[in-house]
């Protein structure tokens, strides 16, 4: 194949990747944002009371719709989200009343460690069971590692993980139910997240 047509066709790859992860993502915003519609309760009294305001009166509940953006038809509120998510701006945590940019730059030290850990114990136990599948073509050690791989990938990540919480932390007192973003709790959440993709 000349280099100009497979630097084409790799180049509408990438492109076509692109297309799907933007689709993918609008869809998720639509679904989540419908889901939010229906929701019960009123965003502007979970965000004061967030700020310790617990019996808003009717003025501070109409300050707060406004400034969040709550008042209007949905559809116009969702397209002032989307422009504004397009720019980096996400708006008001409704659990915390702070900017969700912010909710999320805290949490990238402990998702760059998890993903750190999980790609790890990926790779590794890639390799190792590759290794033994390798070392024995078709014999029982072949065939055990072949049956744990379609276990894993046809088990969801959210059982394996209860599974492990209950076996390993509920029954047995072995590490700790809740992370603290630190490489010390980061094990069993990187194994679960590991095992299927492995």
């Amino acid at each position: 194949m000349p280099d100009g047509r497979r630097g084409g066709s790799t180049a509408r790859a990438v492109l076509t990747r692109i297309g799907q992860a933007v689709l993918t993502l609008w869809g998720a915003s639509v679904l989540v944002w419908s889901l939010l519609l229906l929701a019960p309760g009123d965003p502007a009294r979970a965000v004061l009371a967030a700020d310790d305001i617990t019996n808003p009166n009717p003025l501070q509940l109409r300050v707060e719709r406004a400034r969040l953006g709550l008042n209007g038809s949905p559809v116009p509120r969702y397209l002032h989200w989307l422009w504004g998510a397009v720019r980096g701006q996400f708006g008001t945590s409704w659990a915390t009343a702070q900017p969700v940019t912010h909710e999320l730059a805290i949490r990238v030290g402990a998702t760059l460690i998890l993903t750190a850990a999980a790609l790890a114990i990926t790779v590794t136990l890639a390799l190792a069971l590759a290794l033994v599948g390798a070392w024995s073509p078709g014999r029982w050690p072949d065939h055990v590692v072949r049956s744990l791989s379609l276990i894993f990938l046809a088990t969801p990540s959210f059982l394996v993980g209860t599974l492990i919480l209950d076996l390993l932390v509920v029954r047995w007192g072995h590490f700790r139910v809740i992370a603290d973003g630190s490489w010390d709790t980061v094990l069993l959440p990187a194994v679960t997240l590991s095992l299927g993709t492995a």
